[in-house]
């Protein structure tokens, strides 16, 4: 369906750019668990998933609202 509505020239780079903020972060994780690991501790990095994961719920609120 998505190609038959933005067309074979513009479906590959829409779909890029799309996934691009997702495949960064997924990239950029384990690394950067590392390092919180390594200089923060295990409680620094579980309060720091934790924060991130209520910053998360808090986003698709806002996008469950505005919808």
């Amino acid at each position: 369906m998505p190609l038959a509505l933005f067309g074979p020239e513009r479906y590959a780079p829409l779909l890029g750019r799309l996934a691009r903020p997702g495949l960064v972060a997924q990239a950029l994780a384990p690394p950067l668990g590392a390092y919180a690991l390594a200089h923060g501790g295990a409680d620094t990095t579980f309060a720091l998933l934790a924060g991130l994961a209520l910053l998360n719920v808090a986003l698709v609120g806002a996008l469950w609202r505005a919808r």
